[in-house]
């Protein structure tokens, strides 16, 4: 999909597997939790996220991302580049690296 240019997950593997695949299908939100939660290995430690949990398995292959999200305590940001992560939390919420 990414040689094909795609932006988000197409509804087959291919443009050509699907006379009327849709590049923008529903389904296509269902990479972000598994990349959140087991690649970037972020997860609440304590419920309403009073605390983070942090314990990446980063792919060699992975060079970069950045991300940001909201929660109920504030806004997390999470830098990667190169084998270097670096987490911004909200004020007060500690975060425990695993």
């Amino acid at each position: 999909m990414v040689k094909e240019g795609a932006t988000t997950c197409f509804e087959a593997w291919g443009k050509e597997q699907k006379w009327n695949t849709s590049l923008c299908h529903p389904w296509a939100s269902a990479p972000i939790p598994l990349f959140i939660e087991e690649i970037m290995g972020l997860k609440p430690a304590a419920p309403g996220w009073k605390a983070i949990r942090l314990a990446p398995r980063i792919p060699d292959e992975l060079e970069r991302f950045d991300f940001a999200c909201r929660v109920r305590t504030g806004t997390i940001r999470i830098a990667y580049a190169h084998g270097e992560l670096a987490i911004e939390a909200p004020e007060g919420v500690p975060v425990i690296r695993a």
